[in-house]
C-alpha cells in the first residue's frame, strides 16, 4: 500500500542517490520537472513493494491522492523483467478505484487546458514530463491504460477538442483506433503523427521542443 507521506522521503532519496538521479537527468528531465511531479526513488534497502525503482505519484484530478508506479533501472535484462509496476489504487484517499478512472497530470493541467481550450492526451508518464517541460502544459496521460469512456467525461468537463500523442508503435495503433470508436461524433478530435516507433518523451528529444509546439499548433 503506498502512503502519501512517503512521497517526500522517496524524492529526497531520489535527490540523494546518483543512479537513479542520473539516468533521469540522462533522460532530459531537470531537478524542477522532477520536483514539481514529486518523482522520487526507493532504494533497496527499504523494504517495499517498489524497492529499486523510481516511482511516480499519482493524484486525482482534484490532487487527491491515489498510488504510485515505480519503473525499473536500466539495464533491463530479460523479458521477465517488468519495465513498469502500476499501483492497484485499492486503497486510496477515495476508496478503492481504477487507473481508467483517472488521468495522470489532470490535478496541473486542467486549468491549462481551460485556458486553451483543448487537451493533449498522451500514454506515458515520462511524455507528460517532456511535453511539461517544453511548454505543452494543457498534457494528461491514460495512466498505462486504453482512453476510457470516464476519461472523455472527465475532459469534456474543461474543452470540447482533444489532440491524441500516442506512441507510434502497434498498442499506440489500438489505443487510437479504441479511441475513435469511442469519441466519434461526441467531440472534435485530431493525432499527432509520431514517427515510427517514438513517443512524445523520443519525439522531443530528438526534434526539440519548438518543433513539438509547432506539430500542435499545425492541429489547432
Amino acid at each position: 500500500m503506498a502512503k502519501f507521506r512517503d512521497i517526500e522521503k522517496f524524492h529526497n532519496f531520489l535527490l540523494c542517490h546518483k543512479k537513479p538521479k542520473d539516468y533521469l537527468g540522462d533522460r532530459g528531465f531537470s531537478l524542477d520537472t522532477l520536483a514539481e511531479f514529486q518523482v522520487g526513488y526507493v532504494p533497496p534497502f527499504e523494504h517495499h513493494w517498489m524497492s529499486g525503482r523510481i516511482i511516480v505519484p499519482i493524484f486525482d484530478s482534484y490532487g487527491r491522492f491515489l498510488d504510485i508506479s515505480g519503473r525499473k533501472l536500466p539495464p533491463i535484462d530479460n523479458k521477465n523483467d517488468v519495465k513498469w509496476i502500476n499501483g492497484k489504487f485499492n486503497y486510496t484517499s477515495i476508496g478503492e478505484t481504477s487507473k481508467k478512472h483517472h488521468l495522470y497530470n489532470l490535478n496541473k493541467a486542467k486549468n491549462y487546458i481551460l485556458d486553451k481550450k483543448f487537451a493533449v492526451i498522451t500514454e506515458g508518464y515520462f511524455d507528460v514530463f517532456a511535453a511539461w517541460q517544453a511548454g505543452a502544459k494543457n498534457i494528461v496521460a491514460t495512466c498505462g491504460t486504453n482512453f476510457s469512456y470516464t476519461h472523455l467525461c472527465l475532459l469534456l468537463r474543461y474543452c470540447d477538442f482533444f489532440i491524441f500523442a500516442f506512441d507510434a508503435d502497434s498498442a499506440g495503433e489500438k489505443a487510437r483506433d479504441d479511441a475513435i470508436s469511442m469519441i466519434e461524433g461526441v467531440v472534435a478530435y485530431d493525432f499527432l503523427n509520431m514517427p515510427s516507433g517514438m513517443d512524445v518523451d523520443d519525439f522531443i528529444k530528438r526534434y526539440g521542443k519548438d518543433k513539438f509546439l509547432e506539430m500542435i499548433e499545425d492541429k489547432l
